[in-house]
């Protein structure tokens, strides 16, 4: 599992799991998400408009993926965005 953060829009995120991206828009305490299937030419996108992000220095979008993901451990292992990385 990845975090990604818009230099641009700082209130869009995007957590790559797998084959998925979901991707996440933070206005106060209001959350909107989009779970996207991460295929190559997706993750090319996700690269080019976003930049690797620490999950623990947003401690809401870290509870918010903790909640909905249970089972997946919370930690950055790469800056890899390729079709199912983790």
């Amino acid at each position: 599992m990845n975090l990604w953060r818009n230099p641009r829009q700082p209130e869009k995120f995007c957590v790559t799991i797998g084959l998925t991206a979901l991707m996440i828009t933070h206005k106060s305490d209001e959350f909107k998400l989009i779970q996207r299937p991460l295929n190559a030419s997706y993750a090319a996108d996700i690269k080019h408009r976003y930049q690797p992000a620490r999950l623990e220095d947003f401690p809401l979008i870290s509870t918010m993926i903790s909640l909905l993901f249970p089972w997946i451990p919370l930690h950055n292992s790469s800056t890899s965005v390729s079709p199912g990385d983790n």
